[in-house]
């Protein structure tokens, strides 16, 4: 970040997207059904959509700063 450059993980792969999701999946599963559930939840949301990035090759949208041409 400080070179001006985002990191690659937020650019194009949908790595954050997916612990994000996860993560969220993983707590309300535990308010609800304990940590076991939880982590199994958030683990099984995680590879499936890591799984399906890879397989369908999703990509997050390009975002352009007005500094790039």
């Amino acid at each position: 970040m400080m070179a001006g450059v985002p990191p690659y993980i937020f650019v194009k792969h949908v790595y954050a997207c997916a612990s994000i999701a996860g993560a969220i999946c993983c707590v309300l599963a535990y308010r609800s059904w304990g940590q076991i559930p939880a982590l199994v939840i958030g683990t099984v949301v995680v590879l499936v959509i890591r799984i399906g990035a890879a397989h369908y090759r999703w990509n997050l949208p390009c975002v352009k700063l007005e500094d790039e041409e």
